[in-house]
């Protein structure tokens, strides 16, 4: 199993891609995240709302250029990562994967899906 987690591939895709049910993969993914020998979390994808909660890392910045600090202030719980696309020089796929790794080092979270319309219905 372990060969086939790589950081990209969801479970669902390793369950149709390894051989196990679904139910086998479970417990397995359970025990390794038990143990600490997985991290779980959830993918990024274009609906995906974030919001910032610290400040970008310098490290971070010397890997993406400035124009990180551009996203992360971009990602205030109000825009998908489709509506910040449009603002920012990356492309979604890109974009996606620079969400994760600022995810995984706490920089964004997950916020709310902004509701359709906007408005109260009072």
């Amino acid at each position: 199993v372990v060969g086939f987690i790589n950081g990209k591939r969801t479970i669902r895709e390793i369950v149709e891609s390894s051989g196990y049910s679904e139910a086998e993969l479970a417990a397995i993914f359970s025990m390794l995240d038990r143990y600490r020998w997985i991290t779980l979390s959830r993918r990024a994808n274009k609906e995906s709302v974030l919001v910032k909660l610290t400040d970008t890392p310098r490290r971070l910045i010397g890997v993406y250029g400035d124009q990180l600090d551009g996203f992360v202030e971009l990602c205030d719980g109000t825009r998908t990562l489709e509506q910040v696309c449009e603002l920012v020089p990356f492309d979604i796929e890109v974009l996606m994967t620079i969400a994760k790794n600022l995810i995984d080092t706490g920089v964004l979270g997950y916020g709310e899906k902004p509701s359709e319309g906007g408005g109260s219905t009072e």
